[in-house]
Parts: structure tokens; C-alpha cells; sequence
């Protein structure tokens, strides 16, 4: 399995570098062995991490509750914890690995 994303008993973790103040939130790639994520919300007062919470939840297809930043709250590099059906979550990413392929 990819370095960046790692199964655990509840769901998956995602190693993130996350990139406020962009134009729209995407995914965008892989920077140093972490999931590449642009956020449209200025890193001030915890914006960024919000929406970046609000960003995945809508990506993966779980609630805002199901996904938890669990390390790299004042930092780029975060990792991000997601409740869910391990399989069905690094499906949904491999499915974004795929359109970056083609």
C-alpha cells in the first residue's frame, strides 16, 4: 500500500502537505510522499483545517465527523485520520490515482 496512506482497525490515515489560501480545494498529486492537497480557505484561525476536514468528507463520501487531524494542526504536513470501510476509502484514492495516470 502507498506510504501515504496507511489502513487501521477503524478506517485509514492520510499523510497530507495541504496548500491554503489556493483557488478551489483538489487534490492535486504527491509532494514528498504525502497526499498533495490545495484548500480555498486562508490558514488563519483554523480555517484551512476546517475546510480541509469539509474537503474530504465530501471526497471519500463520509461525514465531517468520520474525519479527524490528528497531527499538523499549525503545519503543512498533516495526517488525517478517516472512519470508514478501509477497502472503499483507498479505492476512492486509487480512483484519483488513476485519472492522474491518464
Amino acid at each position: 500500500m502507498d506510504p501515504i496512506v496507511k489502513e487501521t482497525a477503524t478506517g485509514i490515515t492520510l499523510s497530507i502537505h495541504a496548500l491554503p489560501d489556493s483557488s478551489r480545494s483538489e487534490i492535486v498529486g504527491v509532494h514528498d510522499g504525502k497526499l498533495k492537497v490545495k484548500i480555498a480557505a486562508k490558514s488563519i484561525d483554523g480555517k484551512a483545517n476546517k475546510a480541509l476536514v469539509t474537503f474530504l468528507a465530501t471526497y471519500f463520501s463520509v461525514s465531517k465527523s468520520a474525519v479527524t487531524l490528528i497531527r499538523g494542526e499549525r503545519s503543512r504536513d498533516k495526517v488525517i485520520a478517516i472512519t470508514g470501510d478501509p477497502r472503499l476509502l483507498t479505492t476512492k484514492l486509487r480512483t484519483f490515482n488513476a485519472d492522474q495516470d491518464t
